[in-house]
């Protein structure tokens, strides 16, 4: 929407091959400004329900743990603190998100970056000066509510305090009709497809040996860190991509788009590969006591995230033309997979999680994403299936054949 405006853009409706509105002019900074402010309660709404679910979620993972714990109140107060920092967070990520729409992509990821750092290092310095988990809490979310306060101020100079008069809680009925379907649409589809995976690793640290879940989630957040990394050639680019949609500009966008997606597949198939060779040699030769994913675990978490992820691409490009497709699937399958998990996960260890999570999704949604996509872009489904990244696909289960046949 911010893209839509910046395009000059007086109408920030869904863009559907039905609904095809055109933007041409500088800047619409009224408009620019209201949603700014109507962004600001759905961010407020955001960051209510992301503490209230990771409170549910925290009680029901550390219920067991701390029973044996000698201090089970520091770590409550701990996560009491992480809660409210991520609350502070959540809500001030709209002027992160509205540098983003702008075309500021390098110095929002830049500063994001930075603020990232910052709050590793300090909270490294905080554990080396003897600071326990709510010092080690509170200095990290600190850290980062300082670096989002900067990106407040960077914002305001970006837009030569265009935005100065918003008011804190305005919400502009006529742009809240027009983000609201896409809001808790595109919030469905993320805690399903996202969230889904990091809900039944929950599941999973229950359920097994704390040896095994530790190699899970020391695996699992490796691959989050090369996810996030394979996203650079996406992300940089969906301002231009929104602001081609709002001017109609589609040829470009069939030329263009599937490009940066099989650019950011092929990222992410390098990554996952040199994970599965270098984290596991590095820890032999440490000879340390953390362990990683064996490699028929790992290839197959991996094929069923790619696979996912894949799938799930096809869906960008109307996400950024507000239009969020195929969320009441994504709801259904992800209910049936949360049913499956906890027996699943009893009866079948990893191999149980991998199929309850990934085998309902790509069943129910399969390539249909991309046969929306195609219409929006007056092309070929089979074609732009194909340019998307599906030999970069292909590859990775090549090659994840051959390396678990080689170590078998």
């Amino acid at each position: 929407m911010i893209a839509f405006g910046m395009a000059g853009a007086d109408d920030l409706s869904a863009i559907t091959a039905q609904n095809r509105p055109q933007a041409k002019g500088d800047p619409n900074w009224p408009l620019l400004l209201r949603t700014y402010e109507t962004i600001g309660v759905l961010s407020l709404a955001t960051a209510a329900l992301t503490a209230i679910s990771g409170l549910a979620m925290g009680a029901f993972s550390l219920n067991g743990i701390l029973r044996e714990h000698p201090d089970p109140t520091r770590i409550w107060i701990a996560l009491f603190i992480y809660l409210g920092g991520q609350f502070v967070v959540t809500y001030l990520s709209r002027d992160a998100m509205f540098l983003h729409g702008m075309g500021k992509v390098a110095l929002s990821n830049r500063w994001t970056t930075m603020l990232s750092l910052a709050s590793t290092l300090s909270g490294f310095i905080t554990l080396s000066l003897g600071g326990d988990i709510v010092g080690l809490t509170i200095v990290m979310q600190s850290a980062l509510i300082i670096g989002m306060l900067n990106i407040k101020r960077i914002l305001k100079k970006e837009t030569t305090e265009k935005l100065n008069s918003s008011k804190l809680m305005a919400c502009d009925q006529k742009i809240l009709k027009w983000a609201w379907p896409a809001f808790w649409k595109g919030l469905i589809t993320t805690l399903c497809n996202r969230g889904l995976i990091q809900f039944s690793a929950v599941f999973y640290t229950r359920y097994s040996s704390p040896l095994e879940a530790s190699s899970f989630l020391f695996s699992f957040n490796l691959l989050q860190t090369v996810i996030q990394f394979s996203e650079a050639p996406l992300s940089a680019h969906a301002p231009k991509f929104s602001r081609l949609l709002a001017k109609g500009e589609y040829d470009r966008l069939n030329r263009e788009f599937p490009k940066n997606l099989e650019k950011s597949q092929w990222l992410l198939t390098a990554g996952i590969i040199i994970l599965g060779l270098a984290v596991p040699t590095a820890l032999s030769f440490l000879n340390s006591n953390t362990s990683f994913l064996s490699p028929l675990p790992w290839a197959l978490l991996t094929l069923g995230i790619m696979s996912q992820r894949f799938l799930l691409n096809g869906m960008r490009l109307p996400a950024l033309g507000n239009t969020i497709i195929l969320y009441k699937t994504s709801l259904i399958s992800s209910a049936i997979s949360l049913a499956l998990t906890p027996l699943a996960i009893i009866h079948y260890g990893i191999y149980g999680l991998i199929a309850a999570v990934y085998v309902p999704s790509l069943v129910a949604i399969n390539i249909r994403p991309y046969s929306y996509t195609a219409s929006l872009l007056e092309g070929s489904t089979p074609e732009l299936v194909k340019r998307s990244g599906l030999w970069a696909l292909i590859s990775l289960l090549a090659a994840h054949a051959v390396l678990v046949l080689a170590r078998a």
